[in-house]
């Protein structure tokens, strides 16, 4: 570590840090879950496990009803919620916050090429990360001029 403390909480006051933290890892390590975690981890790749069941249409239930990116929000979570943040943490986080932002982006590209409308009307009434944060822009279409 570098850098000096931001940060420190200890006993009760570190409790409510400790337990979102708690639930951000929780949350997370549940969504790769409801992906396809051999998938998601390399290890189907690699040739473990049996061939992957692909779903067809978009799935909008469990997790997914009350954020787009569950994983990524789980991380978030975990990430920032700590009872002692220093200077090399802050620049972990803000670093794999970055780095999130970059692969929602993405991945909302991809999703959108792939689902269309539907992903768009999904998008409009579900966060991407924050449960009840829904910020209304509108959508950019891939392929069609404005």
């Amino acid at each position: 570590p570098f850098g000096g403390r931001l940060w420190h909480l200890e006993d009760a006051a570190a409790l409510p840090l400790w337990a979102l933290c708690a639930a951000g890892w929780t949350l997370a390590v549940a969504a790769t879950y409801a992906v396809d975690q051999p998938e998601l981890t390399g290890l189907r790749q690699a040739g473990w496990g049996r061939p992957a069941q692909r779903s067809e249409g978009l799935q909008t239930g469990g997790m997914y009803a009350v954020v787009r990116h569950p994983l990524m929000s789980g991380l978030l979570l975990a990430f920032w919620a700590t009872p002692s943040m220093g200077a090399s943490h802050l620049l972990f986080a803000a670093a794999a916050t970055g780095y999130i932002a970059v692969g929602v982006a993405f991945e909302e590209r991809d999703l959108r090429r792939t689902f269309g409308a539907a992903y768009d009307d999904y998008a409009a009434r579900v966060p991407a990360l924050v449960p009840g944060l829904v910020l209304t822009r509108r959508p950019v279409r891939v392929g069609q001029d404005a």
